[in-house]
């Protein structure tokens, strides 16, 4: 009788100690979820939230832009925001850009030409990314004889004024208009330039 006393005794030892163990490994897999849930918690932080499987590109000072959204653990999305611009826009933009900078015009002087002579209408290279277009008018008429597109720096049109212009005293001014191209591809015209001259065309 004590014998089997003992025996159930033992077994009732044992089975506590059993539930005992399964608490503890319970408790222990408890423990390292959490872990998992901080340490995940820290690169979600760490990455701002960057969407899963996205590298993004990585700026200076650490900062992370990725394309489209920013998918965020609660379920919810972040945009980018549309209104930011460049550091360098934001500091003042095309008149930053265009802060101590000048534009060089070529000069003009009265001439006798002859039917095949040639005038080159330059956009000097000092101008660097400027833009310049000549609109050469009669002083006399107000009528435009000729104008040219958009000259890059260094380059030139070449006029020829004897096929433009019948033989005789003409009273031309040579209006040159520089334009500045900003980062989006927009035009702006600057100050402009003027040159009087008189051609004779024998």
């Amino acid at each position: 009788m004590r014998k089997e006393k003992h025996q159930e005794l033992g077994q009732e030892v044992q089975g506590k100690k059993g539930m005992g163990k399964q608490k503890a490994v319970a408790l222990a897999a408890s423990l390292a979820a959490a872990a998992v849930a901080v340490a995940a918690a820290g690169c979600f932080l760490a990455g701002r939230g960057r969407p899963a499987g996205g590298d993004g590109v990585i700026l200076d000072e650490g900062m992370e832009i990725v394309p489209d959204i920013y998918k965020v653990q609660d379920g919810g999305v972040l945009l980018l925001d549309d209104r930011a611009v460049d550091r360098e826009e934001s500091a003042g933009g095309k008149e930053d850009a265009l802060k101590d900078r000048n534009v060089y015009f070529a000069g003009f002087m009265d001439a006798v030409l002859s039917k095949d002579s040639t005038v080159r209408l330059e956009n000097l290279p000092q101008n660097g990314d400027f833009l310049l277009q000549y609109l050469i008018s009669d002083k006399d008429s107000g009528e435009g004889v000729f104008e040219t597109d958009l000259i890059p720096s260094g380059q030139c049109v070449v006029w020829t004024p004897g096929e433009t212009l019948e033989p005789g005293t003409y009273h031309l001014e040579f209006l040159m208009v520089p334009y500045y191209v900003d980062g989006d591809g927009n035009c702006s015209a600057l100050t402009s330039g003027s040159n009087e001259v008189c051609y004779q065309i024998q």
